[in-house]
């Protein structure tokens, strides 16, 4: 089913797709973007008799894999849990000292085969932890889907010697969860190549910019980048994305945790005063003042006064650049919903009347428009122009 939607790069040409387990659609239940009950909840769950279980399972099928051991095998596997209790699970089997190549056999028809996420899963994991050998492209091609990311990944991790190449090559074909695990398990690669992609592009992702801006910072030596001779516009772009993303904080490590943070933010906003032209630039001036301006704020405490003050005057002289009322104007008139975002976020601080620009907007997608935001910048006199 995956392998049948791969275009010519390897990239799934949708993840909304739906898999053979998935239940029947219902429109009033929240439904999970792939890899994110993996993504978010985690393996902190105790699941030891689970755990148990499957070994126990999986250790019988290895020995004897008749037609009833392996259907015993795949009802101890088939729920979508398997992070919950996959560690466990592995412990017990190399307790008891189980043949690598029978499990290995086993994995690669779990994950060939099964019709159920948890199976599959499982068998990416066997294959891991036995050895991927000739089984690379399936780990790939089910990596691709990001509800199977994460599992393609650890495998992958436990393979060659140096799978950071192969990490790489399925990280670029993701864009969800996927992107996020698979460049979390890069931020110690020493090519030189993959940490400048990391820096440029591979922190970008479809869930929160700020799950991989610290990575990108650290792994990419973002302060390194903009100390170079002549920084370019891709990477002065994606300065600004990581350091918003880094201000704006959340999930994990944000700019509170970053050592040279002081250093890395004057930097970025002397280029901002010769080079700064794009919304993202604004923005990101804009998140530095703010953050500076709040001498509460977690991710500057131990900051020195003139340290502070210093920054906050270099942010405050980039908002005071006089191109901006016109990049917010063309921002509010643009097609593109980040565009128009980024503006929308930045009018304000110019004095700029956003209503007209909702008000077209909703013209436009009268349920999908931007009610919450023209509602706040309406007043009596606009709001019955409707």
């Amino acid at each position: 089913m995956v392998r049948a939607r791969l275009d010519a790069d390897g990239r799934l040409t949708g993840q909304d797709f739906a898999l053979p387990d998935d239940p029947a659609p219902d429109p009033g239940a929240i439904r999970w973007a792939p890899g994110a009950m993996d993504g978010v909840l985690g393996s902190g769950s105790d699941a030891t008799d689970e755990a148990r279980a499957a070994a126990q399972a999986l250790v019988r099928a290895a020995r004897n894999p008749t037609e009833r051991g392996l259907g015993a095998l795949y009802d101890a596997l088939r729920h979508d849990d398997a992070l919950a209790y996959v560690d466990q699970m592995i412990e017990e089997v190399v307790a008891v000292g189980t043949d690598a190549g029978a499990v290995r056999d086993l994995g690669l028809w779990l994950a060939i085969t099964a019709c159920d996420r948890g199976p599959v899963k499982i068998g990416l994991t066997m294959l891991g932890i036995t050895g991927i050998g000739d089984a690379g492209e399936i780990v790939k091609t089910l990596g691709a889907h990001d509800e199977f990311t994460l599992f393609a990944a650890v495998a992958i991790s436990n393979g060659p010697s140096s799978p950071d190449q192969d990490l790489w090559q399925l990280a670029q074909v993701v864009d969800g969860w996927g992107r996020i695990q698979c460049v979390d398990r890069l931020r110690d690669t020493p090519d030189p190549q993959i940490k400048e992609w990391i820096l440029r592009e591979g922190f970008r992702n479809s869930i929160m910019y700020e799950y991989l801006a610290f990575v990108a910072a650290t792994t990419g030596d973002l302060l390194g980048a903009l100390g170079r001779p002549n920084v370019d516009r891709e990477l002065l772009t994606s300065a600004g994305e990581i350091i918003a993303a880094l201000i704006s904080g959340g999930p994990a490590e944000d700019i509170g945790h970053l050592k040279e943070a002081p250093t890395l933010l004057d930097a970025y906003l002397d280029l901002l005063a010769h080079q700064g032209q794009t919304l993202t630039d604004l923005h990101a001036a804009l998140s530095i003042a703010r953050l500076l301006g709040d001498k509460s704020a977690r991710g500057t405490r131990g900051w020195s006064e003139s340290e502070r003050a210093l920054l906050l005057d270099k942010a405050r002289r980039v908002r005071r650049l006089p191109l901006w009322p016109a990049v917010i104007a063309a921002g509010l008139e643009s097609a593109d919903p980040n565009t128009f975002w980024l503006a929308n976020q930045a009018a304000p601080r110019f004095r700029i009347d956003t209503f007209d620009a909702h008000l077209t907007r909703l013209r436009a997608d009268p349920l999908g428009g931007p009610w919450y935001h023209a509602w706040q910048v309406a007043n009596p006199t606009a709001a019955r122009c409707w």
